[in-house]
């Protein structure tokens, strides 16, 4: 079909319109051609991108534009679609942190714990760094502690939290407090579990943020605690 000029009367006098012939049914046509310009350089014409093509549209005559989505990674309903991911899910490191049968006294002591990241475990520490560039989403906390001894006591968890280090036994650092309280009675023993929800408590690596766990008690010493967090990085 060849090009041609339509030309338009104007109070500006004859303008020319540049057009294509073609053929609807029984008639013959001349279809005006558009350019599209850039968004911010208005003499710029737009530059169409890969997900986007020129195809038939059913239904309507000539040709249309409209996006393509990507073939499928997963799944099997049909070979075009997008795929998703939450953010929370992308480059996750899974954690839990845990110490077996400590022993408490009643000065404030950090946890000497060990925790399993991706699989791998490490032992004896008492200030976990968070990942640079990451936030720690934790998950839930549990403990049991056992009280030998026939005397009234009770016994005190922390979750430390440090911003500028490894956390240090002092309460300045203490961002959440659990609570365990015995009678009078001779091998006592208590259980507690708590879940922080579907948003879980996050913390953000910031320049050097630490997390840890400090235990204290009413007795010298006595009761026995098993403690165990868990969360993920991401």
């Amino acid at each position: 079909m060849p090009d041609q000029i339509v030309q338009i009367q104007t109070p500006l006098g004859i303008v020319n319109i540049d057009s294509t012939q073609a053929t609807v049914g029984a008639n013959t046509v001349q279809r005006q051609r558009i350019n599209l310009t850039d968004p911010i350089n208005d003499v710029q014409q737009a530059i169409p991108t890969t997900s986007l093509v020129v195809t038939s549209d059913p239904g309507t005559a000539g040709a249309a534009t409209r996006p393509i989505p990507p073939t499928l990674t997963k799944g099997t309903q049909t070979a075009l679609g997008y795929t998703t991911q939450a953010l929370s899910d992308a480059g996750r490191n899974t954690l839990s942190f845990f110490a077996d049968q400590v022993t408490t006294t009643n000065a404030l002591t950090l946890v000497t714990f060990s925790y399993m990241k991706n699989g791998a475990q490490t032992t004896g520490a008492t200030s976990y760094a968070i990942t640079s560039a990451k936030t720690l989403r934790l998950n839930s906390i549990s403990f049991n502690v056992f009280q030998s001894a026939a005397t009234a006591s009770s016994t005190k968890f922390y979750l430390m939290v440090n911003t500028a280090g490894a956390v240090t036994a002092t309460a300045a650092q203490q961002a959440m407090a659990f609570f365990a309280a015995f009678p009078a009675t001779a091998n006592s023993f208590t259980a507690f579990a708590y879940d922080f929800g579907p948003q879980g408590f996050e913390i953000a690596a910031g320049a050097s943020t630490n997390i840890g766990l400090a235990a204290t008690e009413s007795l010298a010493s006595g009761n026995a605690y098993s403690i165990t967090l868990t969360g993920f990085e991401y």
